[in-house]
């Protein structure tokens, strides 16, 4: 009894000691998705009284009393959410294609400090936006740049994993991997469920400056806590000066792009082709739809407010984690192969979205 009670307690000593990226990432996904979730309803509340002039009737915003002006302040929603990703994805696809094969070289810590430096800056317009009330919702496009000139979202998850791969073996990244997967998850729930009740109490600032915080403590703890592995230095008789390096990003970036295309184009065993472009495009069609325009369906069909889509969305994040944290032993039971557990989660994403669909 004394020898398994000893075995627990180095494992669980072990498992405490090397947890590494898993904190950062949950006080990040706190900051993000109290900001997103809240953002969404500072910028509906914009449009109403600063671009259709009509302060006096904003106080019934989506309760259902004027469906005209629900959909008015929708369609410009929707009109920001087109031009945002446009002045998002440029960005961030050309610095993916960079900054991927470079961390590789040279380590993690300098996509993910540009990446939260975006989020801080970020955040920075939306507070300068609260604070000053006749300013449109527009100038929040300035925010979606500054913010993919770190890479937005997708250079933080890309470090995340790839920082787990560098410091995990074969044998246990899929456990680890899915420990990441549920802090990130927890972190996304808490930021979900934190966003409304500071926007009751304090107002949309605080917020902002809640956010502005997280990531300045992610930014601190990744530059001064996360141990980061030494990368070999080049051959100086190698190494080339600056200014060629900089003279050969365009080129890098182009045979990234190539690399991509003939990673998507070349045959492939089967129909391993034809089903993995098909899959990319689902993803994406996934990723750029339901997220994006769940809260306005909601807010038209159902007349939920803010604080009842975050009730819903707290409980689905949360029962999401349960379920990931509870099968992840019986998955590294049974032996199931990668694929297989990740034909299961996506199964789920298909019933939630058929869900969503059916109502």
């Amino acid at each position: 009894m004394d020898e398994n009670k000893n075995k627990i307690i180095t494992n669980v000593r072990l498992f405490i000691k090397n947890i590494t990226i898993e904190p950062m990432l949950f006080l990040y996904h706190i900051g993000y998705y109290a900001l997103i979730n809240v953002g969404e309803n500072f910028r509906l509340d914009r449009y109403c009284r600063v671009s259709l002039d009509r302060e006096d009737d904003c106080d019934h915003l989506g309760d259902g009393t004027d469906e005209d002006l629900e959909v008015a302040v929708q369609k410009l929603e929707n009109q920001f959410l087109v031009y945002e990703s446009y002045i998002s994805v440029v960005f961030t696809v050309l610095l993916l294609m960079f900054i991927a094969s470079w961390s590789d070289k040279h380590g993690r810590l300098v996509p993910m400090v540009l990446a939260l430096g975006g989020w801080i800056l970020y955040s920075f317009v939306y507070l300068l936006t609260v604070l000053f009330p006749l300013w449109s919702a527009w100038v929040l496009l300035l925010a979606a740049f500054l913010r993919s000139l770190g890479g937005w979202h997708w250079v933080i998850l890309l470090v995340g994993y790839a920082y787990i791969t560098d410091i995990t073996t074969e044998a246990n990244r899929t456990p680890r991997m899915n420990f990441l997967m549920a802090a990130k998850g927890f972190g996304m729930a808490a930021g979900t469920a934190l966003g409304p009740i500071i926007q009751d109490l304090w107002g949309y600032a605080a917020v902002y400056s809640v956010s502005i915080i997280l990531f300045t403590i992610c930014l601190i703890w990744s530059y001064f806590i996360l141990p980061h592995h030494p990368y070999k230095p080049e051959d100086p008789s190698k190494m080339k000066s600056t200014s060629e390096r900089i003279i050969s990003i365009p080129r890098k970036i182009k045979e990234n792009l190539f690399d991509l295309i003939n990673a998507s184009v070349r045959r492939r065993e089967g129909y391993s082709r034809v089903l993995l472009n098909y899959f990319v495009f689902l993803m994406l069609l996934y990723i750029n739809s339901l997220p994006q325009k769940a809260f306005l369906w909601t807010r038209i069909v159902l007349h939920w407010d803010i604080h009842t889509y975050s009730t819903y969305s707290v409980t689905d994040l949360l029962m999401n984690n349960v379920v990931i944290l509870l099968i992840n032993p019986l998955i590294k039971y049974l032996d199931f192969h990668d694929c297989i557990t990740g034909s299961f989660f996506q199964l789920t994403v298909f019933c939630k979205t058929l869900a969503f669909g059916l109502l």
